[in-house]
Parts: structure tokens; sequence; C-alpha cells
């Protein structure tokens, strides 16, 4: 008769003879120990949740953690050979980015570490297709990185599924890109999004030899891509490529992954916290499962002594301890997958929207599995302890010593293991919380940490609205609400912005006029606008406009001219020239009239420019004719910039830096029109040259380019920079702005009283004032609370 509470099946299996258990008695004795061993874990069903929940902590949060970190890094590309794609990009000191044309022929010639070498060069350009006009992402791209992408190129454009969807679906055979007609191939690949993350392109076209003269040869414009042969490692690579260069134009090699190499660099650290982390997690749970087994184990001692004495084997016990830690494992394995099935869909509701549409999850099988058998292996050396305790001891003596209770040093291991099991569920605890918070922290850059507790006030001044109302209204008006943000304890207002960092882009086409010049003289008669010339020129003008109440003795010197001279000495393109006049003082061309032929006492069919007399300082009569100095730009071209007004203390608030020329500064504000470009529309336009060069927009306007600012994106995860310029606002004048401000600490009650106080100050216009902190900027549009109206 089998003892009570021991299967008899496995009992009858441990009496015979070594070598006589059948196949079918075996299947049995196991199915009867994994009955037995549920049964037994049901008898105490808090400490078997325990373990079971713990294991699938440590499981679910590993395989989580690895797959998300897998899907940021390495992302599986729809390519037919991906081994061996790599980035190949410039290094300097505080990022990666494209290489020149020069660096990329000497990458081309490396030996033979690369089985190929592609290139793209990505700018921003106007396509017209089937007479509707938008501006556009467009890549030129080598033969061998179309064949890569699987764009079928030849001698044609490829449109992606982006312009597709925004409905400039093509219906003809052609498309105008940059005023040059083209062919339309296939569409791209639904897949493709751009060359890398948060670069898309909407036009793929072939590289030409067009691509290399309008970027220029020395300027970094050019994103590489190559296959390296096969067994050549990227620091092999590297050393060949970077051989006899010096620290300013080293290269660097990085896994290609469908990431820009600045983002691959972050979130490679961002994989390592991560990776730590969940490994520590792990750690943390398999010390709770041995400490909760082991209490399992010492308090099973006096059944194991039991089943001893009435002959049990210790190969029975053996497998019996197994069956236990099978079960416990499994069911822990299993809660581990769940766990980390709804974790991929819970963790992207921790982040912001924008930051939640970059997570991918991957997952790892191979870290999964080793995960699961590391677990499955400590749970079974845990819950094997008690066959190892009684290998020395009689049963007879551990009866009696069971009969007299548990030691005192078994009570106290017991009560230090119990211990040790809550403290360690604390630190499980903590350390998951831990883990998300470093994930979300990480996600920061430089530049957007110190903007943690930032506060944007968005408002539309009523200056603008009628002609009454002046732009140096609408100045006094911000200055106002500054003021009464002043008066909120605690609150600082740092700058003001017509478009936030991260916002959609403004674009606006616009010719630039390289600083690189040639000097001509050329002859042209000086005639005074007063209301009697108005008898010689006809209305409207031809190009640009007239003189105008904006044009003051302190604004910029302006000047118009006839159609011979716009013709003759400007080449047709006079709107938005800068020349000097005899004696070295500059004048702007802001209109082309055309001329009556009537007599008068000059010749208006020669070449003429007209001064405004209420700029003062010009003489009251005809001088006859005047020489001029007049630059010739070596090569104009043109360009769509992403356009922002701000205000001088803009770039110190966000934490760009300058990197060449410099800011804004009052005497510099009541000149000419100036303004600044970030380095991204430096290298694509300006051929990394950009301070003292100029940009003329559609109606006529000038902007020479002062300085270049370093843009740094505030999140990891927030879309690539794009080619900028930045006006002052004490010179372009806009009635909807947004006010930064820097407080301590962000709460309910201080977004009340702002949002109070500056609905309170006069001038306002009909738009509601909304009062938001970054962090809610950058989550992406949604209704907020202080305010009518998303943003």
């Amino acid at each position: 008769m089998a003892a009570r509470g021991l299967p008899n099946a496995a009992f009858e299996v441990s009496m015979q003879p070594s070598g006589t258990v059948s196949p079918a008695l075996a299947t049995v004795g196991v199915l009867s120990d994994l009955r037995y061993s549920a049964r037994s874990l049901a008898r105490t069903p808090g400490l078997a949740a325990t373990v079971v929940l713990t294991i699938a902590f440590g499981i679910g949060s590993n395989a989580a953690v690895h797959g998300f970190v897998r899907g940021l890094l390495t992302r599986n590309m729809p390519f037919p050979n991906s081994a061996g794609l790599v980035s190949v990009v410039g290094a300097d000191t505080d990022r990666a980015g494209p290489v020149s044309y020069d660096d990329y022929l000497s990458i081309k010639s490396s030996g033979d570490v690369f089985e190929w070498v592609g290139a793209a060069r990505e700018s921003q350009g106007t396509i017209v297709i089937d007479g509707r006009a938008a501006t556009v992402a467009v890549a030129a791209v080598t033969a061998e990185l179309a064949v890569l992408l699987q764009l079928s190129l030849d001698d044609r454009v490829v449109v992606s599924r982006r312009p597709v969807h925004n409905e400039l679906r093509p219906r003809a055979g052609t498309v105008r890109i940059n005023g040059v007609d083209a062919r339309l191939g296939a569409a791209a690949p639904e897949w493709l999004e751009g060359l890398y993350l948060g670069r898309p392109i909407d036009i793929w076209m072939p590289w030409t030899e067009a691509t290399i003269h309008d970027a220029g040869r020395s300027h970094r414009s050019v994103w590489v891509i190559a296959r390296l042969r096969e067994g050549v490692p990227t620091d092999r690579a590297e050393a060949v490529i970077n051989a006899g260069r010096r620290d300013a134009g080293l290269i660097r090699v990085f896994p290609y992954s469908g990431l820009t190499p600045d983002m691959t660099y972050g979130l490679s650290r961002i994989g390592t916290l991560l990776s730590a982390a969940a490994i520590a997690v792990f750690l943390i749970a398999c010390a709770n499962v041995a400490c909760l087994l082991l209490s399992r184990a010492s308090a099973r001692s006096h059944e194991t002594a039991v089943r001893v004495a009435l002959g049990a084997r210790r190969g029975w016990l053996a497998r019996q301890l197994l069956s236990d830690s099978v079960l416990i494992s499994v069911a822990g394995g299993a809660f581990g997958m769940l766990l980390a099935v709804w974790t991929t869909n819970i963790v992207p509701l921790l982040f912001f929207d924008r930051d939640a549409a970059q997570l991918v999850f991957e997952p790892d099988v191979v870290g999964i599995i080793a995960v699961s058998f590391v677990s499955v292996t400590i749970t079974s050396a845990c819950g094997l302890l008690p066959l190892f305790e009684i290998r020395h001891d009689r049963p007879s003596a551990i009866l009696r010593r069971e009969s007299a209770g548990p030691s005192t040093s078994m009570r106290r291991l017991r009560m230090f293991l119990v211990v040790a099991q809550v403290a360690l569920c604390c630190v499980l605890v903590i350390a998951t919380g831990l883990l998300f918070e470093n994930f979300r922290s990480a996600l920061l850059t430089s530049a957007g940490r110190p903007l943690a507790t930032t506060i944007l006030a968005t408002m539309e001044s009523r200056a603008g609205a009628t002609p009454s109302d002046t732009a140096a209204s609408g100045i006094a008006f911000f200055h106002a609400i500054e003021d009464a943000a002043r008066a909120v304890p605690g609150v600082t207002p740092l700058a003001w912005v017509a478009t936030l960092p991260g916002g959609l882009p403004t674009w606006q086409p616009f010719e630039v006029e390289p600083r690189q010049a040639s000097i001509r003289e050329e002859l042209m008669d000086v005639a005074l606008f007063t209301p009697a010339s108005l008898a010689h020129i006809r209305v409207p003008p031809v190009a640009g406009r007239l003189f105008g109440g904006q044009d003051t003795v302190q604004e910029c010197r302006v000047a118009i001219v006839n159609e011979a001279a716009a013709r003759e000495v400007f080449d047709g393109k006079a709107v938005g020239r800068s020349i000097d006049d005899s004696s070295g003082q500059s004048v702007q061309i802001v209109g082309v009239v055309a001329s009556h032929r009537a007599e008068g006492a000059n010749d208006l069919s020669r070449p003429t420019i007209y001064y405004y007399a209420n700029q003062g300082g010009i003489r009251a009569a005809v001088a006859g004719p005047e020489r001029f100095r007049i630059p010739t730009p070596l090569q104009a071209s043109s360009a769509v910039l992403n356009t922002n007004v701000v205000s001088s203390g803009y770039f110190d608030a966000v934490g760009w830096t300058l990197a060449d020329g410099r800011l804004y500064s009052a005497e510099l504000l009541r000149g000419c029109r100036v303004g600044l470009v970030n380095e991204e529309a430096a290298e694509h336009y300006f051929r990394g040259d950009a301070v003292g060069a100029a940009v003329i927009d559609q109606a006529g306007r000038r902007t020479e380019i002062i300085g270049v600012v370093r843009s740094v994106p505030l999140r990891a995860f927030q879309r690539r920079i794009e080619p900028s310029i930045y006006f002052p606002m004490a010179q372009d004048f806009l009635r909807g702005m947004t006010l930064i401000l820097a407080t301590p600490e962000v709460s309910e009650a201080l977004l009340t009283d702002l949002h109070r106080r500056l609905e309170a100050v006069p001038g306002r216009g009909p738009a509601p004032v909304v009062v938001r902190t970054l962090e809610s900027h950058l989550a992406g549009p949604r209704w907020h609370r202080h305010g009518s109206q998303p943003r």
C-alpha cells in the first residue's frame, strides 16, 4: 500500500528493480508526478503565485526591454541581403553627418574593404504635378544605392508614397522639379520612407553631374552607404579610410540600421542603459526565486524525511522535486511571455505620441531562450535542495529532529529568507520603475534636458489687423505680455518664436546669392522719386514694389530702377540686389518700373535709378550719370527653406550655439534686413559658407545672412532639423507668437495664474491665449486645459 500523499503509480515505479520499468509505466509516472506537484503547489497558493509572478517579471521585463532595444537599433531592413551594410559619415567634435563629394570619391577608392559604395544628396525642392505645386524633400542617389533601395530610376524620377497620400497623385507621365521636366518611373516601395528614419524623402532621382555642381565638391552634403566585404570589420574599414587624415576630417563607419548616425550613437547608449537595467531586474528576480524556493525546501524537510523512511528512493525524490520546478518554470515563463506582449502595448503609452511612434518591438528570440534557460536552471537547482539536505542524514534522526520542531538556526534562516524575499520584491518593483523612468529621461537631448520645466504661452496681437494698427504697437503689446509674465512669482520670460521646435515647417522658396562675387562698375542716370515722377513711370511696378511708409530714414536705403536698367545692368534680375553708389553707400533695389514715352529733361529709356526723397540725404535733382559698383554672384541658385521669426534671445533659450558669424544686435536690426540660418541650410545651399551671402524671397525682399547656428533636437526621436532661416522679430513682425518662459517648477496653480494674467493684457487679438508646457507641446497636437484650441 502506498504511503499517504504518495502517488501509487510513482510509488510502484520506485519499487521496481532497476531497468524493469516499461515506457508506458514511466509515462504514467511522470504525469502522476506532475499532478502531485500541482496539488502540492495548490496547498500553498500564496507562495506558488509569488514564485510564478517573480519569474514572469524576470523573463517578461527582459523580453520586452531587449525587444524594444533590438527594434530601435537593429531594425529589420527589407533588403535581399542587409549583412555588411554600413553608414560612412564624417565625424567632428559632437555629431556625425554627411561627407563631401571629394570624401565620397576617396571612400570609393579605399582599397578592397567595400564591395560597393553608394551616395545620396538630400535637398528641398519645388515639384509641380498636374499643375499643382508643393515643396518636397528630394534625394539624388547613385545607381548602387538605387539598387539597394529597390528604386527603378534609370533616367526617371520615383515618387514616394507620401506625396501620393497628400493628394499629389500624378496622372501624367512627367513632373517638373525645380523648373526641370522629368519623366516618372515606378512608385517607390511602400516600406521606403527615406534613407534614414525621421528624414522622409518625397522624390527620388538619379545622381547626375548637376547634383555635384549644385552641391559643390568640398562641403559636406553627401550621405554614403556601403557594403563591407565579407570578413571585414568596421574598425578595419575606418582605419583604411582614415589613413593619412587629420582629426578634423576623420570618417566613422556605423552598421546601417535605418537610423541616422547621430541617433544610432545616442540610442546605443540608451540600449546599454536599458540592457544593464533589464539584467539587474532579472538577477533580482532570480535571487527572489531562490529565496522563495529555499524557504519552501526548508518547510518540506519533514515531508522528505518521511518519504525516505518509507522507502522512497532519492531518484524518485529528485524526479518529484524536478517536476515541481518544471511546473513553476513553465507557469512563470508563460506569464512572462504574456507580460512581454502586454508591455509592447503599455510601454508606448508612457511616452509622448511622437516618441511612441518610433518604438518598434522586435523580439530577441536568442535572448528570450537564454533568459528562460537561466531561469529554469536556477529554479531547478533551488527546487532540488531538499534532496541534498538529507544526503548524509539518517531518516530516524531527521524524524526525531523534526518532531521537536525547527532548530533555532533554522528558524533564523527561514526568517532571514522571508525578510530577504520581501526586500528583494521591493527592490524589483523599484528597479522596474526606474527602468522606465531612465528610458524616458534618456530620450531628452542635451538641449531638451534644461527645458524640462519650460512653459509656452501662445497669443495673438491685435496690431496689424487694420491699417491703423502698426507693427510698433504690436511689439509694444508683446513687451506688455513679458511684463505681465514677470509679475508671476518664479516665471522668467526668455524669448519669442513663431514656430516652436518640432512644429510643422513653414517652407518658402528663395533665390540664393553666394558671398563670393566679383565687382563690376556700371553707369546709371540718377533720379529723385517725387509725386511728379509718376508722370514718367507706370504703376503698378513691373516687379517688386514702390516706395512706402516702411522706407524711413532709420531703415535700409532703397531704390527702384527702370526696365532698361533691369535689363542692361542686372541681366533681368534687379529686385533684391544690393549695390554701392560712388560714395560707397549701399542701396537695395526694391522694384522695377516701366517708363512712359514722354518728353522730359532726361531720356528715361536709358538705365535709370530712382532714390526716395523721404529717406533723406539724397540730392534734390538729377545729377546725371553716376557710377555704381555692382556685385556679380559667381553662381546664383534657388533654395527652399523653413522660415521662422524669433527674438534675439531665442537661440540661448533653446540651447543652440553659434557656429559662425554673429547673432542679432540692436545695431544690426536698425539697418537692412538680416537673418540667420542653421548648419543644415548652410551645408545644403551655401556650400558651408553662408555668412555674408544673401537670400531673396519671391516678393523681392533681400536678407543678408549674418550667422549660422548649430540647431539641436530637443528629443531623441524628434524629426530631423530642416534647413531653416530665422528672421528677427524686430524686422519681421507677426501677429501670432509664442513666448518661452522659464520656471523652476511647473504646477497647475502656476499655469492658471499665468493664463489669467496674460489674458488681462490689453491689445490682444481674437485668438485665445494658450498656456502649456514644452513637454505637452512635444507630445503632439492635443487639447489643453489652459486655452481653447490645439496648437
